[in-house]
């Protein structure tokens, strides 16, 4: 089996990602970053993303539905211009920062 294309940082306010979020690593991410803690403001750095499918998409959406369902403020950071195009061609609204 093919390690992920993808690394996944933790830092103290969040995480960062780096490589493709495709529906290849999409189970690996979603193991390492949900649950997201209740309660708190997570801060998810994009950044780093070069490729983008329908399957990272929807690992976006349910993050954002498990925030939401927690009271965790759920925040994406500087997202790539794969992740920008991928969210605007869906019609996502999401929270992002610079």
């Amino acid at each position: 089996m093919n390690a992920p294309s993808i690394d996944i940082h933790a830092s103290t306010d969040g995480h960062a990602l780096r490589g493709e979020l495709t529906i290849r690593n999409v189970s690996h991410c979603r193991d390492v970053l949900l649950p997201l803690p209740a309660g708190t403001h997570h801060r998810l750095d994009l950044s780093g993303v070069s490729i983008i499918d329908g399957a990272g998409l929807q690992l976006l959406m349910l993050m954002l539905r498990e925030a939401s369902r927690q009271g965790t403020q759920l925040e994406f950071v500087a997202p790539s211009r794969a992740v920008e195009t991928a969210l605007a061609m869906a019609r996502m609204q999401a929270p992002v920062a610079a």
